[in-house]
């Protein structure tokens, strides 16, 4: 738990938190950019990986920014859009009084990668959570009950978090839920869930912290879905 409070506070000395506003639709004024995508909130299949508003999003948010998630020094601007190919069964919906929407996916033709993004609606302020789980046995269909054989389900995370902005307390809130979300759903039935490598990266350059994500605990060794 320790270590979990350390990677969360640390996101937070990273953005600059706004006033409290109240709830109700999102200001027009500060983020036209962002404002199109709402016409995707409760549509299954709504086809918001290929809203071009998205992709100009998700440009300024990330910037330049590389991985290799996908391939070798990539743009993680084509490997979170790529992440986001097959929609999640759970359409996009809003959180935080309308001020706050996220949404998720994962990558065809396997999922092998999942994303889910975390997006403000007044300040175009993002959070990216890029994950995959590495299954030992691979195969759900060969475990066998033994007590003497754990299955482990280990959870990679990379996340992308914004060095700053007015809305980034509400938004650092809801990407950490849907960072414990994503590791709770990751575990097959049978399988004990294990924390793999969580690597923080800091906006605007989003180059990974080794100190910080070395830190960086998901939970305190308890398996949350127990």
């Amino acid at each position: 738990m320790r270590r979990f409070i350390t990677l969360w506070a640390s996101i937070i000395g990273l953005l600059v938190p706004g006033p409290a506003t109240a709830g109700g639709p999102p200001d027009v004024t500060q983020a036209p950019e962002a404002l199109p995508l709402i016409r995707h909130i409760g549509l299954e299949d709504s086809g918001i990986e290929h809203d071009p508003v998205l992709r100009q999003v998700l440009e300024r948010f990330l910037g330049d920014a590389r991985d290799d998630l996908m391939v070798p020094g990539g743009r993680t601007v084509e490997t979170v859009l790529a992440a986001l190919a097959d929609p999640a069964p759970l359409p996009p919906q809003y959180v935080d009084d309308r001020n706050i929407m996220a949404f998720w996916g994962c990558s065809q033709p396997d999922c092998r990668l999942k994303a889910a993004v975390v997006l403000s609606l007044r300040h175009n302020i993002a959070c990216v959570i890029l994950h995959h789980t590495v299954l030992d046995p691979a195969d759900p269909a060969t475990l066998v009950p033994d007590r003497t054989i754990q299955a482990t389900a280990t959870f990679h995370a990379d996340i992308f978090a914004p060095a700053e902005g007015p809305d980034g307390g509400r938004v650092r809130e809801t990407c950490r839920r849907e960072l414990v979300h994503a590791s709770q759903r990751a575990r097959p039935q049978g399988y004990w869930l294990a924390r793999g490598v969580v690597t923080l990266r800091r906006g605007p350059y989003f180059r990974p912290d080794p100190g910080l994500s070395a830190e960086a605990g998901l939970w305190d060794g308890r398996d949350p879905n127990l």
